[in-house]
């Protein structure tokens, strides 16, 4: 018996259903009976079916199952061959089916990736070239307008995208350049053949890691450690100077090797100038920050700058880029040259405000009384601190130094004078002799003294002793009676300057220890410090020994009682008419009678200078008072009328 396909063994050989499926794909031969049941063999053929459906039951790619393939084969079963692999007749078989070498259908093979019946089908295959700018993959190998396709142009590489390409070119579609940094050269002109056209600049730095895209032949030089421009060198006029600032007019980046400071440089001819440098006087913006002489004050009296030591006396400013000093410091003068505001340059304007115009009294000595003098005394000057009777020097002295550089300055200095117990018994003589003189006057001071009994009654405004005694002639001895010729009493219309003894004066004397006549005439001396103690009386006695001293005193001096000489005197007073002041009797004119007083006082001295000497001079005076030091000056001294 035949063999039928029912999950039998028809023929009784061992073998069930032998030739059901030869080539094991699951469908049953077509040529094969079976019944209408599913046979195991052969499952995938319908129970139903009395025949197999498998076509070709020795080629597995060929049953009802299977898709069309383009292989010259029916292999779904369907009684065609290669069914819609080539619908547009080009030869290529459709992409989208499975094409097994070159079968009659599409003997060019498969890759049809546009089987479209109709001219773009056909326009289409892996057989065409592909055309630039129609957007189609013509080719059908799944790019569009790529490299080398039908009417490309030679494109140069640009991986920096600046611009400039290198010397390495693709054919490309001009529609299709941006994914492949392959750009069009210089000026919009086309590189073609593979080869730069000529004039064409190649980039001489193409990598955009190593600062390409700033590196090209139109780029201006930077300094940033590269070859901007693609001219032979780096970084060429970054820092023509060598301050290692680069060039303002460049750009600089970071810090590079050529000017490691930075950029900024406002002046690169100038190595002195760049935004490290310090601000100088002289008109240029030495570091850069766009000011001009900007606190450059400061750099003329650094030690850099024509002031150096002055900052400390002066006002200085820059003006015009020029140094200048235009006040000076409280304390200072600027005494050797040209008037303030001055320039340095000028005359004695560079160094500053160079004298100190404060001495050591400073400001205590401005106004009356003033700083006391002799502390080391015990702040008093005796006439006989240093008693020597044999002609050297006796008394005591203070001695200071003081300043009046300016004009305007003021300096006071109040003493006491003590008249100590008058020398002798019978010689009585009183070494009372105050001076006040200047040893070094190089500012042309000058002085006034005031008298008082105490230090209330020195400054002017207060009525001093001598005022007292001499207000109006009041206290003057009878024997004064008429006034000497050349004696005037102080004015009663300035009782405020009564205390005031000396004026303008550039030694001053007060005293009572010498004789007071002058010249051949015996006239009174006009000064009242000089009308004098000597010989004196403490009591009522006076010694005849001293009528030698006196011309032409004739015998009443030798006569006179060496005791109850006042009352003598005074009834013998026919012997001092007003006008026989010479050759009578015993009269010592201007101090006999007179008692060896205490004469002890209170002395201002206000130091000044006069209108006309106010040039500022930078140098000290001193200044000496004394008392008993010198002896007596008996001609000419003190001011007429005091």
């Amino acid at each position: 018996m035949t063999e039928v396909c029912d999950n039998k063994d028809n023929n009784c050989n061992g073998v069930t259903d032998e030739g059901c499926d030869d080539d094991k794909d699951g469908y049953c031969d077509a040529t094969m009976t079976k019944t209408a049941v599913t046979v195991t063999a052969c499952a995938l053929t319908p129970a139903a079916s009395l025949v197999g459906n498998d076509c070709d039951d020795t080629t597995k790619n060929v049953n009802p199952g299977m898709t069309e393939m383009c292989d010259g084969l029916d292999n779904n079963c369907n009684a065609s061959t290669d069914e819609n692999c080539d619908k547009d007749g080009d030869h290529y078989c459709d992409k989208n089916l499975v094409t097994v070498g070159t079968p009659a259908s599409c003997n060019l093979g498969g890759g049809d990736c546009n089987d479209t019946a109709g001219a773009t089908g056909l326009s289409i295959n892996p057989g065409k070239l592909e055309l630039c700018g129609d957007s189609l993959d013509n080719n059908c190998n799944g790019a569009t307008d790529e490299q080398n396709a039908s009417g490309c142009v030679n494109y140069f590489f640009d991986g920096d995208q600046d611009g400039y390409p290198i010397n390495s070119s693709q054919c490309m579609c001009a529609n299709n350049l941006q994914s492949l940094l392959y750009t069009v050269a210089q000026n919009g002109a086309l590189l073609l053949g593979g080869t730069p056209t000529a004039g064409t600049t190649l980039d001489c730095n193409d990598n955009p890691a190593a600062g390409g895209a700033d590196a090209f032949p139109t780029h201006a030089e930077w300094c940033d450690g590269l070859d901007n421009n693609c001219v032979t060198g780096v970084d060429e006029l970054c820092d023509k100077d060598g301050d290692t600032y680069c060039d303002s007019a460049k750009v600089t980046k970071g810090l590079p090797t050529v000017c490691t400071k930075g950029g900024g440089d406002c002046n690169d001819s100038v190595a002195s100038v760049n935004p490290g440098a310090t601000e100088s006087c002289d008109g240029v913006d030495q570091n850069c920050n766009g000011v001009v002489d900007d606190n450059a004050a400061n750099w003329c009296t650094s030690g850099a700058g024509p002031l150096s030591g002055a900052a400390n006396n002066a006002t200085v400013a820059c003006t015009a880029g020029v140094c200048q000093v235009t006040a000076c410091a409280a304390g200072f003068a600027n005494t050797n040259g040209t008037a303030l505001p001055c320039n340095v340059g000028q005359t004695g304007c560079s160094d500053g405000c160079e004298c100190n115009v404060n001495d050591a009294f400073e400001p205590a000595n401005n106004t009356c009384p003033g700083v006391q003098l002799a502390p080391a005394l015990g702040n008093t000057l005796s006439d006989l601190g240093n008693l020597n009777m044999g002609g050297g020097n006796y008394g005591q002295k203070a001695t200071i130094s003081g300043s009046l550089i300016l004009g305007t300055d003021n300096d006071w200095y109040y003493f006491y004078a003590a008249d100590a117990a008058d020398y002798g018994v019978n010689l009585q003589y009183d070494l009372y002799t105050v001076r006040a003189w200047f040893p070094s006057n190089p500012t042309s001071a000058v002085m006034e003294v005031f008298r008082g009994s105490s230090t209330s009654q020195l400054c002017p405004g207060s009525a001093g002793a001598n005022a007292v005694q001499f207000q109006n002639g009041a206290g003057k001895p009878a024997w004064f009676t008429p006034t000497p010729s050349g004696y005037a009493a102080p004015s009663s219309s300035t009782p405020a300057g009564w205390n005031q003894v000396c004026c303008g004066d550039t030694d001053f004397w007060w005293y009572t220890s010498g004789n007071t006549y002058r010249g051949g005439s015996y006239q009174f001396s006009n000064a009242l410090s000089e009308y004098g103690e000597f010989p004196c009386w403490s009591g009522d006695s006076y010694d005849t020994g001293n009528c030698q001293a006196y011309p032409n005193n004739g015998s009443n001096c030798y006569n006179a009682p060496t005791t109850g000489y006042a009352a003598y005197w005074y009834a013998n007073a026919s012997y001092i008419a007003p006008n026989a002041y010479t050759g009578h009797g015993a009269f010592p004119y201007g101090y006999d009678l007179r008692r060896c007083a205490d004469d002890s006082a209170w002395y201002a001295i206000h130091i000044y200078r006069p209108t006309g000497t106010d040039a500022a001079i930078c140098a000290p005076y001193s200044l000496e008072v004394s008392n008993g030091l010198y002896p007596a000056q008996r001609n000419d001294q003190g001011r007429s009328g005091w």
